[in-house]
């Protein structure tokens, strides 16, 4: 899965009504660019060099919603290819 805060945690909730009170659906973009970040945190760990290179899979298909939250050298070092698997019988 991806690392989204807990919905319901009543932190998370305060944070979110916050910002939604600063104007429209802050709160809920709040909410996605903290998963970004911490997505983009992880294709960090393998990079520690300009000549390093890293491969990051996500088998959940919802990294699409978070695409507009990441940085500019993620989103053209990404391949968003999209694929479903059928579970074996």
């Amino acid at each position: 899965g991806l690392p989204y805060l807990p919905y319901k945690d009543p932190l998370v909730v305060a944070q979110k009504r916050y910002y939604n009170r600063k104007g429209g659906k802050l709160g809920e973009k709040w909410y996605m660019q903290k998963a970004a970040l911490w997505i983009m945190q992880t294709f960090g760990r393998g990079i520690r060099h300009k000549d390093d290179w890293t491969k990051v899979y996500f088998l959940d298909n919802r990294i699409t919603r978070l695409k507009a939250f990441f940085i500019g050298w993620v989103k053209r070092a990404t391949n968003w290819k999209l694929q479903t698997w059928k579970p074996r019988k």
